[in-house]
């Protein structure tokens, strides 16, 4: 499976995120990609560091979501995008997952912590999907730093994690950004699965669009702070022979 992350600067304006969307879902098409994956609140901005949360028209959600989908059928490609999202009075920070011709699915956001505890609701949904035959588990940003959440995942014996961020600030912090991605790493090394990340990209970007294998090395890394798509192959988990001793280690311990 072919997969794309465009890591993008994310505006206050829906229509200009969604143009930019647009854009993406085309020339990954164009690529071969089977997958676009895009950073958390990629379509509405997020709260407050783009925008208010007044701001937030969910009628211009709905309609953006519709020509999203209208898009991936007219190029045949997968699309996970992030949006602020509203069921009824509850307000969800949820990933939806949009395929050609399908009913879309969608993972909220779970562990909430920052300006989230106080403006999103709970996500109830585990976060795992299949994509072109592959089990897939998401989970978004602040949640990397709970590796007991990411355990279902061995567990479940997903095929590929994925991680949108939405994690910028307005100074330059590269040491911050080395932590998050020390954090992706043991996330993969710890489960034995492979991870995908996405963020956005200004004013300075807080953690990596990357692509790591089953042991947590680096397989391909986009540059930080470049608006860019960059194209991941990805043809199942694979396990080295350290990480088969790794799991021996850690089935017993779960035991």
């Amino acid at each position: 499976m072919r997969i794309a992350a465009y890591q993008f600067e994310v505006d206050k304006c829906i229509e200009t995120n969604l143009n930019h969307i647009l854009c993406a879902i085309k020339e990954a098409s164009n690529n071969s990609a089977d997958l676009l994956i895009l950073p958390e609140c990629a379509l509405t901005g997020y709260p407050p560091i783009t925008i208010p949360d007044s701001n937030i028209d969910f009628n211009c959600v709905k309609m953006a979501l519709k020509s999203i989908q209208d898009a991936i059928e007219l190029n045949n490609i997968n699309c996970l995008v992030g949006t602020i999202d509203s069921d009824g009075s509850k307000r969800f920070n949820r990933m939806y997952l949009l395929s050609p011709y399908k009913e879309a699915l969608h993972y909220d956001k779970t562990i909430l912590g920052g300006w989230d505890i106080n403006h999103f609701d709970k996500g109830t949904n585990d976060g795992i999907f299949e994509i072109n035959g592959f089990k897939i588990g998401i989970r978004i940003c602040f949640e990397v730093r709970f590796p007991e959440f990411f355990r279902k995942f061995y567990k479940e014996e997903t095929d590929l994690i994925i991680v949108p961020f939405f994690d910028t600030s307005d100074f330059d912090n590269k040491e911050y950004y080395d932590i998050i991605l020390g954090h992706l790493r043991t996330r993969a090394a710890e489960n034995l699965c492979p991870i995908i990340t996405v963020n956005a990209t200004k004013p300075y970007q807080g953690a990596p669009t990357v692509y790591l294998n089953s042991d947590g090395f680096i397989i391909n890394e986009a540059e930080r702070g470049l608006d860019s798509i960059t194209y991941f192959e990805f043809n199942g988990r694979s396990i080295s022979a350290s990480g088969k001793r790794r799991k021996e280690w850690i089935n017993t311990v779960l035991e």
